[in-house]
């Protein structure tokens, strides 16, 4: 995930670029390529952690460790 967050940012450096003698164009940019950043990112959290990921089943750890106890 942390390649995809500098591709990300990569590709929104190259756009803001354009923008750097406009201060308000370029602010103006910028906040829509963070808001498009954190929706990619969300997508991809949501797609790597869903519901159907039992790494993290804490019912299932709470019996492990009743177990081993």
């Amino acid at each position: 995930m942390a390649k995809q967050f500098h591709d990300y940012d990569e590709a929104a450096l190259k756009v803001l670029i354009n923008y750097k003698n406009n201060q308000d164009e370029y602010i103006s940019k910028n906040r829509q390529q963070i808001e498009m950043q954190k929706s990619l990112l969300s997508g991809e959290l949501m797609r790597k952690f869903s519901v159907n990921d039992h790494t993290w089943d804490s019912d299932g750890i709470k019996e492990a460790e009743k177990k081993s106890n």
